[in-house]
């Protein structure tokens, strides 16, 4: 059995206008989301073995904020690769995995919705928007990530902070 954590990245700021899309920031309202998101996961579900993110800035602040608040913290690998990168290059990401039953992967849309969607066996539960800060959790009745395959994925939960927030309210 594996599972897999979807998470796009948290909100990212727009404060700086001329700054490269690779460089942006969270905004507050990201960093408060990736608190929220790393504490339901500690709550709810096993704590990821590893996480792979995407080189930009926002997606390496949500995983620094997310495993922030764990222990034990898992390993970050940051790949390139995920940089606005297509549902089946994520796939591929996902697929080169070894020894890791846990798996966090933090990417961009439109990717990471669309993978999503890729991935849902039960797409019915899955919606049609992916917010930042959302989270796909998927269980695989698989014992290596070579073998996730499209709709195979069972999802377990899709959340997102605002939902989070208003049920713990």
């Amino acid at each position: 059995m594996r599972t897999l954590y979807l998470l796009r990245h948290a909100k990212s700021s727009w404060a700086r206008p001329l700054l490269r899309d690779h460089d942006r920031p969270l905004a507050r309202r990201g960093r408060d989301a990736s608190r929220v998101i790393a504490d339901y996961i500690a709550s709810s579900h096993p704590l990821p073995d590893l996480v792979i993110t995407s080189t930009a800035a926002r997606t390496l602040e949500t995983a620094r904020l997310v495993i922030a608040r764990w222990e034990p913290k898992p390993p970050v690998v940051e790949d390139a690769s995920l940089y606005l990168a297509s549902p089946g290059d994520m796939l591929k990401c996902i697929h080169a995995v070894v020894d890791a039953p846990v798996l966090m992967l933090i990417g961009h849309n439109p990717g990471t919705a669309e993978l999503g969607h890729l991935l849902a066996g039960n797409r019915q539960l899955f919606g049609s928007k992916y917010p930042t800060a959302g989270l796909a959790v998927f269980t695989f009745d698989i014992d290596d990530w070579a073998l996730a395959e499209p709709g195979a994925g069972n999802l377990q939960a899709f959340v997102q902070p605002r939902g989070l927030i208003a049920r713990s309210a």
